[in-house]
């Protein structure tokens, strides 16, 4: 690599190393490619610590960079191996951030995307900004097995067509929502919303019985592995299809018990994401 080749990385956050193993470490500071020839994951180097450093407006503020050891970045390339500026693909990076997500259920980010025209140099480095990021979150703690079941992943989720699975965009884009989402009443409903378009395909539901006794039915029958399971998965999502109910009609409700639910509700989202594309991570 030349000394001033131009490098675009999207660096995360909420993203811890469990590596122990020196080779481990060393594997990871040369970097893994997550898509051949286009995506690498690393550490992030230390000139663009230094860069990044200096240019501290660009940063999270609540990102310690001059105290982190192992900072996570995808790498981005072209097939051809050039950079992709100035059309950077937004849209495999949110894929591929989805792919972390339902890997471990864990609240990953992508704080930002920097680009270095000159990796030695503090000027015009570019950036293309996230989502803020909640100031408290369950991080994800990479593993080297991580890597097998993520590569898998990230294969099947670049490669759906979301415009004729459009529920199933609408599913994963309430589940990218939910980790952003500022009340536990707002996850809630992401989630609600992400099941109902997962589930329902967007038909309506033309019977008497109600929604979540629908979907939790069918949640139960794709994850249950008894009936204790399945009995407790239904029951879920219809509570969580009551309080639902109860918060967007403006009826009095336990925000605690909305708390509790919310993990639960998310974990069910998750595995029904990937079990219904046989994702069987």
């Amino acid at each position: 690599m030349s000394k001033n080749e131009p490098i675009c990385i999207a660096i995360f956050s909420g993203m811890l190393s469990n590596l122990s193993r020196v080779e481990n470490n060393e594997k990871m500071r040369k970097g893994v490619y997550l898509i051949p020839d286009k995506i690498k994951l690393r550490f992030i180097r230390q000139e663009e610590k230094a860069i990044l450093n200096e240019k501290r407006n660009l940063l999270y503020l609540h990102y310690p960079f001059d105290s982190l050891r192992s900072i996570f970045v995808l790498e981005l390339f072209n097939m051809d191996g050039k950079i992709p500026i100035p059309n950077i693909d937004i849209d495999l990076i949110d894929r591929i951030l989805l792919s972390f997500r339902l890997i471990q259920d864990k609240d990953i980010f992508i704080q930002g995307i920097y680009y270095f025209p000159d990796r030695h140099s503090t000027d015009s480095v570019g950036v293309v900004p996230y989502p803020p990021i909640p100031l408290h979150y369950d991080p994800y703690r990479f593993n080297i097995d991580d890597l097998d079941p993520l590569k898998k992943t990230i294969d099947i989720i670049t490669n759906l067509d979301f415009e004729n699975e459009y529920n199933y965009l609408i599913a994963c884009e309430r589940y990218g929502r939910s980790y952003h989402s500022k009340s536990e009443e707002d996850k809630l409903i992401d989630i609600c919303i992400a099941l109902e378009a997962l589930i329902m395909k967007g038909e309506f539901n033309r019977s008497d019985v109600g929604m979540g006794q629908i979907i939790g039915l069918a949640c139960s029958m794709l994850l249950g592995k008894n009936d204790d399971d399945r009995d407790t998965i239904s029951e879920t999502v219809k509570t969580a299809f009551a309080r639902r109910n109860d918060i967007v009609h403006g009826k009095k409700y336990d925000r605690e018990k909305i708390v509790r639910l919310v993990p639960e509700l998310k974990k069910i989202l998750q595995k029904s994401i990937l079990n219904l594309k046989n994702m069987h991570i």
